[in-house]
């Protein structure tokens, strides 16, 4: 059997959340819906060979990890939620690039959302 050094994208888009995030104290009375999507990528040789979740990097296990955390803070910033779940992400080992994207529905009255979106990689 040939070797496997590649590496695998995942990505998740959209989920939901529920976030305490805003400038304002009302804003952040009460938790508001915000759109998570977020990916990764990381050497996939092990988890192909095995075929094993163990040997690879949960995206529901990820996901849920991402919302038990952010629904319990709160945020005057996208931009600190946006990090917080990047955060969140580069916990896991073998993470050699992620990206998050945080959109904010009516954020402004005469937009559909507002978003945030930071990268990492190494180098």
């Amino acid at each position: 059997m040939k070797s496997v050094s590649e590496l695998v994208y995942i990505k998740v888009k959209d989920l939901a959340a529920k976030v305490r995030v805003g400038c304002t104290p009302k804003e952040r009375r009460k938790p508001q819906p915000v759109f998570i999507s977020f990916s990764y990528c990381y050497a996939v040789q092990k988890a192909v060979v095995s075929d094993q979740l163990s040997d690879a990097l949960d995206y529901q296990k990820i996901s849920q990890k991402i919302l038990k955390t952010i629904e319990k803070r709160e945020y005057a910033l996208i931009e600190t939620l946006c990090k917080s779940v990047l955060d969140i992400i580069l916990m896991y080992r073998g993470i050699q690039k992620a990206t998050v994207k945080i959109k904010k529905p009516k954020a402004l009255d005469q937009a559909k959302y507002v978003f945030a979106k930071m990268k990492f990689r190494i180098k």
